[in-house]
């Protein structure tokens, strides 16, 4: 694993103990204000949800996408 591989990991696992991320990448509250309060609006093609962006209800920040699948952290 490469150094910027184990600096990712190291970032997913702080967030995920910290509260910010469930495991699968889940926004759980916002890095900026601490807000759970987190707003999600879905886009759809053709009935099916392909896109999904997470604001924090408190303070407007992005807090995560989701595509296809993967939250992006």
């Amino acid at each position: 694993m490469s150094e910027v591989e184990m600096e990712l990991e190291e970032y997913i696992n702080r967030q995920i103990a910290d509260g910010y991320i469930a495991e699968d990448g889940y926004p759980l509250k916002c890095q900026h204000c601490d807000s759970k309060e987190i707003n999600i609006e879905y886009f759809y093609d053709e009935h099916v949800v392909v896109e999904k962006e997470a604001t924090c209800g408190n303070c407007g920040s992005s807090v995560g996408y989701w595509s296809y699948g993967t939250w992006e952290v």
